[in-house]
């Protein structure tokens, strides 16, 4: 996440989305990421391509 701007404090507290500190924008059910919905939240920057392979 350090090739994003104005990503929020959250995103930088640990590589777990769905842990202790979950991120903002995300949501979880049973510790896997259901929804992201960051489109209001002034965060800019490039996917990596692997986002692609997600499978739900």
């Amino acid at each position: 996440m350090d090739q994003w701007q104005n990503s929020p404090p959250t995103w930088g507290q640990s590589d777990d989305p769905c842990g202790v500190s979950p991120w903002d924008g995300v949501t979880c059910s049973n510790d896997r990421v259901i929804s992201i919905k960051v489109s209001t939240m002034g965060i800019k920057g490039l996917l990596a391509a692997d986002i692609g392979q997600l499978t739900e």
